[in-house]
């Protein structure tokens, strides 16, 4: 059989156009920076050229695409060069793409020919009124592609001058990027530099780098703060914040990669600062060490199970986003939402505060009864005394015979060695005993304005703070009873004590309420100052700080 026609049925039959070819077309117009559109001048004559070739092709302009500035470093980054694809994708009438140059439609070497090639496979062919080629001829596409490896070097070359630039501005400790959060711009005429400035933001994010450094708090805890003072940002930016010592005048920058440089901006903070609150950002990720601390359970290990005597410890409910104390001892049902044990001690505390009438008699009463101590306990320290004269006047008698050449140079060194230690042992008995009644005096009035609104400050507090002031009033923690919802405790503070004890004296605390503190043991034997609780003036002072 010489005629195979019959068998045409078999062959692969022609690919179908996607598109049937039109004179409608669209144009996209490009700078690169926000100066060149500004000042419209290149774009203004793209436009012009473009819209002459169309009228002397006799196309028909269906939609305009661009008229901005876009960067040429990436294709997928153009906002309107996306949205001049989605659109000619999504119109088959659409045939051509109207550019003044090639540059213009792409710079990015490789990634320009594969959308060019993209767009022709469906019918689409990019034209460049300012270069004659005809793209539909293998050598016409050569040219083309060359022309856009061309534009892919001019860019490479001119980013590497950019960078080149860049790098030598940090050098001399000029920032020429974006200005980081707290920071402003301000143009300075006289020296043409663009200088960064400390803004309202930047004076809450400096308060923030201290509260962070010296309460050592959460940073959930931190931006709570922070909007509640008006500044609102999130837990991922703080975090950068937190990490870029731009805040302490050091550039650091991903041009350079390891170095850093001394900036010539206003440093936010001093530098000490910025290092010890990355100390505290960084313990976390120490060897061995790991933070269990949540401002959310403050009474963790704190408060301590009434049937079998164990802490509480504390977990999270990722489901419900709650925080809850638990015992962890076999059979103990002990396990209490967090929010409702807080809230049952926040009550606790109320019955330590003081109306504001009461606040100066309250001073004279702990006053009177601290000072019977101090005279109490200055009787008891003359025969110390008595015993520190004795020993000086060995020493004395020791430094006359030496003097007078009755006893030797061996002999003199090991009798005053031995009195000399003698006597400073005497001496710190002595210092620990005595108090001075300036500090206590201090130590009283922190008290009583701690006690004012104790309660109110203990939820607002950070969690260092709370745990200070837990201590303050109960040294040796306290004990939850679960069946009975009440709280025991072994000891009571000794300023708080007294303040405790005059309130009831007084008639009732700030709430106008008696808080029944039936179950709470009291201080030492009839409410009386033990010795051993009185601490020193200086540890006094150190725990109201």
């Amino acid at each position: 059989m010489s005629d195979l026609s019959i068998f045409n049925q078999f062959a692969p039959q022609p690919e179908k156009k996607k598109r049937t070819r039109t004179n409608n077309a669209v144009i996209y117009t490009r700078v690169s920076t926000k100066e060149q559109a500004e000042n419209n001048a290149s774009l203004e004559t793209q436009m012009k050229h473009c819209l002459a070739f169309a009228e002397r092709s006799k196309l028909n302009i269906r939609q305009y695409f661009g008229g901005t500035h876009e960067s040429a470093k990436s294709d997928t980054d153009r906002k309107e060069f996306n949205r001049m694809l989605k659109f000619v994708k999504s119109k088959k009438d659409i045939s051509y793409i109207v550019v003044y140059s090639l540059d213009r439609f792409s710079r990015t070497g490789s990634s320009g020919m594969q959308i060019k090639d993209q767009l022709k496979k469906i019918g689409v062919s990019v034209i460049t009124v300012s270069q004659n080629i005809d793209s539909s001829t293998p050598s016409g596409e050569l040219q083309e592609n060359i022309l856009l490896l061309f534009s892919k070097m001019d860019n490479d070359l001119r980013r590497d001058k950019s960078v080149n630039g860049m790098i030598q501005k940090l050098e001399d400790g000029i920032w020429c990027f974006q200005p980081p959060l707290g920071y402003s711009k301000n143009y300075n005429s006289k020296s043409k530099i663009k200088e960064m400035v400390i803004n309202e933001d930047g004076l809450l994010l400096k308060k923030a780098f201290e509260w962070k450094a010296n309460e050592r708090i959460s940073n959930l805890a931190i931006l709570e703060r922070l909007e509640a003072r008006g500044l609102k940002i999130n837990e991922k930016t703080f975090s950068r914040v937190l990490r870029n010592p731009f805040y302490c005048g050091v550039l650091v920058s991903k041009l350079t990669p390891n170095k850093s440089y001394k900036g010539l901006h206003t440093p936010l903070i001093s530098k000490s600062l910025f290092l010890k609150v990355n100390n505290v950002l960084n313990e976390k990720f120490e060897k061995g060490k790991h933070s269990t601390e949540v401002q959310e359970l403050p009474l963790k290990r704190f408060v301590v199970c009434d049937c079998c005597k164990a802490p509480l410890t504390g977990y999270l409910v990722k489901s419900k986003g709650l925080y809850y104390y638990k015992c962890r001892t076999n059979g103990c049902k002990v396990n209490i939402n967090a929010k409702k044990l807080n809230t049952a001690y926040k009550e606790i505390l109320t019955g330590f505060e003081i109306k504001e009438e009461y606040k100066e008699p309250l001073k004279e009463m702990l006053n009177a009864s601290i000072s019977k101590y101090i005279q109490d306990k200055a009787e008891g320290n003359h025969a110390i005394k008595l015993e520190l004269s004795e020993i000086n006047k060995k020493i004395e008698t020791l430094q006359e015979r030496f003097a007078f050449g009755k006893i030797d140079d061996a002999l003199y060194e090991k009798f005053i060695t031995q009195i000399q230690a003698e006597k400073l042992k005497i001496e710190k008995q002595l210092e620990q005993t005595e108090i001075k009644s300036s500090n206590l005096q201090k130590a009283i009035e922190k008290a009583v304005e701690i006690s004012r609104n104790i309660s109110k400050e203990w939820g607002l507090a950070s969690l260092n703070r709370k745990l200070t002031l837990q201590k303050l009033l109960f040294p040796n923690g306290i004990q939850y009873n679960k069946e009975k919802g009440v709280f025991r405790t072994e000891r009571i503070g000794v300023l708080f004590n007294l303040i405790l004890n005059n309130i009831n004296e007084l008639g009732e605390n700030k709430k106008g309420i008696k808080l029944d503190f039936s179950n709470l043991i009291p201080l030492g034997r009839g409410g009386k100052i033990r010795t051993c609780d009185l601490l020193l003036p200086k540890q006094i002072l150190s725990i109201f700080k």
